[in-house]
């Protein structure tokens, strides 16, 4: 991944980063002012109800555990714009928690359209940052050790002293150059040589192209070469384990970090809020938990 290619992605993460900033804004002023008087007129129903049947807090409290009804509170309103801003981001992240929802037709009716642009923004984002991330996980795995480079260079010098030699002096290649001659020009994997595909392949071509002797004619290096980048055509990206090792540590960090911050948060046990953090993660949003402080 060459620093230009880095640079384009990033800028284009940061438009898209700017304009669903500006799009949830929208989305949450519009949403604020279409479901802000219902839920106003609600408070006063509630509260009158409340009158007239002369229920005390505590008759209150009792239904609402029972779940045979329900009375909003004045003091923790849910659609301010902030609590808007919230829903519809939900709503585009298709995280959906459940917490509260559109009572208004119009409400409704704007949710659903929102959604439909909202969604295909979001899918862009996503797809931009996971191949840029996908692609930082890669340069990391790809980085090889002090070993490693030390053997990339005995590899590299012995191609060179092959590939260099007087052919009338020695013709053929022994199996150690023929191996460095394809290591280094075919870009064989060194991460993880000993038991991988490549390994493999290249020790089937070295049973297909070595002659009696054991040695290797550069006829034979030249086919082998070319069988290779035919071959490598072919070949999925390889999973390695540093690049998985990488990927679900990354992932584990981020739930367990999200996990004690909400955990101090809302006051939840850090189980819970794992499970949050899996859920909110996998956008999958069953509602059983959910953020209710006001910031």
């Amino acid at each position: 991944m060459t620093a230009h290619t880095v640079k384009r992605r990033v800028n284009v993460i940061c438009v898209y980063v700017l304009v669903i900033a500006s799009y949830l804004a929208i989305g949450g002023v519009v949403m604020h002012l279409l479901e802000r008087g219902e839920e106003m007129r609600r408070f006063v129903l509630s509260e009158n109800d409340a009158t007239a049947f002369n229920l005390s807090q505590e008759m209150i409290e009792q239904l609402e555990d029972a779940g045979f009804c329900s009375f909003p509170k004045r003091d923790s309103p849910q659609w301010t714009v902030g609590g808007a801003v919230f829903f519809v981001l939900t709503v585009i992240t298709t995280i959906g928690y459940g917490s509260f929802a559109p009572r208004t037709f119009g409400g409704r009716v704007f949710t659903v359209f929102y959604a439909i642009v909202g969604i295909s923004v979001i899918g862009i984002l996503l797809q931009n940052l996971c191949h840029t991330t996908l692609d930082l996980f890669r340069s990391l795995a790809a980085r090889r050790s002090p070993k490693d480079e030390s053997k990339q260079c005995e590899y590299n010098d012995t191609c060179r002293a092959a590939l260099t030699r007087d052919a009338q002096d020695s013709p053929r290649f022994t199996y150690e150059e023929f191996k460095a001659i394809l290591i280094t020009a075919g870009n064989i994997d060194m991460n993880a040589w000993v038991e991988t595909r490549h390994g493999r392949i290249l020790e089937d071509l070295r049973l297909l192209y070595q002659d009696g002797d054991d040695t290797f004619s550069v006829e034979a290096v030249v086919l082998a070469l070319g069988r290779w980048h035919e071959i490598k055509q072919s070949l999925p990206d390889t999973m390695t384990t540093r690049l998985l090792l990488i990927i679900f540590g990354s992932c584990g960090l981020w739930i367990f970090a999200w996990a004690g911050l909400f955990m101090y948060l809302e006051d939840w046990l850090y189980h819970d809020a794992v499970w949050f953090a899996c859920v909110t993660l996998s956008t999958i949003g069953f509602g059983d938990y959910a953020p209710t402080t006001p910031n």
